[in-house]
This record gives structure tokens, C-alpha cells and sequence, in this order.
């Protein structure tokens, strides 16, 4: 786990979302997915937060990706999943990302 670099892109994602004049939930899909694709996981995180995480990234993915007649993928499972939510749950979503980075701030300070 490089917490440096786990904090440096949860940090693209909370400057996202806090910047973007998109609306919550495509703020909070490409948020989400440049954290995606930065490839964080489980792993990337210290114990005490990989619970946060899973909450996070498990919530953001639970529908599911939609897949057209010959199995490709149509819409992917962030997309999906985002825009079945209402803008109060995309906010509780936001403010569970960021909650995620003060802690990861404050764990990086202490170092």
C-alpha cells in the first residue's frame, strides 16, 4: 500500500466532484471511475479504512453492468448503478468519498 499515491487519487476524485458544473451523478460516475481506473482497491487502503472503501465501491457497483443481446458490454456497472440513484443518494455517496480522504489525509499526516 502506497498511501502517498492512494491519497493523490482520491484527491482527483473529491476535486471532481467538488468542480465539475455536471450534475451529481456524473460527477460522481467520473469521480468514481478515475478512481477505478487508477486501480485502488482493497489494498490500496489501511486496514481501519478498507471497510469505508468496500462500502464505497460496492455501492457505486451493485446493479451491475447491462450487456446487449450478443454479451457485450452496453452499460457498465458504475453508470448503471448511478443512474438508478436520486440526487440524495449520489450526495450520501459523495460526502462517504470525502469523508474517505480526511481520513486518509490525517493517517498520511501522521506519518
Amino acid at each position: 500500500m502506497d498511501i502517498h499515491y492512494t491519497r493523490q487519487k482520491l484527491f482527483g476524485a473529491v476535486y471532481a466532484l467538488a468542480t465539475s458544473p455536471a450534475t451529481i451523478q456524473l460527477r460522481l460516475a467520473y469521480a468514481f471511475q478515475g478512481i477505478i481506473a487508477s486501480r485502488l482497491s482493497e489494498k490500496s487502503f489501511p486496514d481501519d479504512l478498507v471497510d469505508d472503501w468496500s462500502l464505497i465501491h460496492q455501492s457505486l457497483t451493485s446493479a451491475g453492468p447491462i450487456l446487449d443481446k450478443a454479451g457485450r458490454l452496453f452499460v457498465g456497472s458504475i453508470e448503471n448503478t448511478i443512474r438508478q440513484f436520486s440526487d440524495e443518494q449520489c450526495s450520501d455517496i459523495c460526502a462517504k468519498i470525502v469523508e474517505l480522504y480526511a481520513s486518509l489525509v490525517r493517517k498520511e499526516a501522521a506519518l
